[in-house]
């Protein structure tokens, strides 16, 4: 059976703005829930070949996962 091509989908229509305000302090980095809400935007203009790391997981995963 031909296995389906891995079809990745970041969420980057939401644009990273957390750290944007110049009038808003900025403190220790926290892992809330604005920022999960871009993470995908925010990580993917910082690490370099992000999105393809990401495509690259989903295909092993799909070549060694085995159904429950």
């Amino acid at each position: 059976m031909a296995e389906s091509p891995v079809r990745l989908q970041l969420r980057t229509e939401r644009r990273d703005e957390v750290f944007a305000r110049p009038d808003q302090p900025i403190g220790d980095f926290t892992f809330n829930a604005k920022v999960a809400d871009v993470f995908d935007d925010m990580v993917s203009r910082s690490v370099p070949y992000y999105e393809e790391m990401q495509r690259m997981v989903c295909e092993l995963a799909q070549d060694f996962a085995a159904p429950a």
